[in-house]
């Protein structure tokens, strides 16, 4: 968990979540809904003010046999009146100038993400999620979608991403539990 709260904190859009986080250890709790998790992290704010819960729907695609995950996505947002983002945590190896891509449904238009930064492990792309992708979601039930992203050999990679459990998980997220 510590790791992927470390994709959000470290991520462009998501990291304005830890100014004035206190020197105490923050109190993390996760929860399964079948292919996502719920991961939240509550962190000590400054004297005088609320303490910070920040929370994100979590998916892992690990290939067998490695110890990196090939891919992770993550939903949150930093701040209730913030709009919700979809973050890709993309392999090393990515084409930045291709955009990654989101479908929800091989027949609609996908969700472009756009490369905010490459660390020694991966890369990181985000995009607002919105209300329309979030209904297109909703509607596919246990179906799978996919990230698409390319290559710098020029290889499209078309991970699968299932969307069984992420409605429950998102639910649970915005409403606090």
């Amino acid at each position: 968990m510590t790791r992927l709260i470390g994709m959000m904190t470290t991520c462009a859009v998501l990291a304005g979540l830890v100014s004035g986080a206190s020197a105490q250890a923050p109190q993390s709790t996760t929860a399964t809904y079948d292919a996502w998790q719920l991961r939240c992290e509550t962190r000590a704010a400054a004297e005088g003010a609320e303490a910070l819960k920040v929370c994100e729907v979590v998916q892992v695609v690990q290939v067998q046999g490695q110890a990196q995950p090939l891919m992770q996505i993550a939903v949150g947002s930093p701040a209730p009146d913030a709009p919700i983002t979809l973050v890709m945590q993309l392999p090393i190896g990515v084409w930045i100038p291709a955009a990654p891509q989101f479908f929800v449904d091989p027949d609609a238009s996908p969700l472009t993400g756009s490369f905010k930064r490459c660390a020694p492990v991966a890369c990181f792309a985000d995009a607002e999620l919105t209300p329309e992708m979030m209904r297109a979601i909703e509607a596919r039930g246990d179906e799978q979608g996919a990230v698409v992203f390319q290559m710098t050999e020029g290889q499209n990679a078309s991970i699968p991403i299932s969307f069984k459990g992420f409605i429950a998980a998102y639910n649970a997220m915005i409403n606090n539990e």
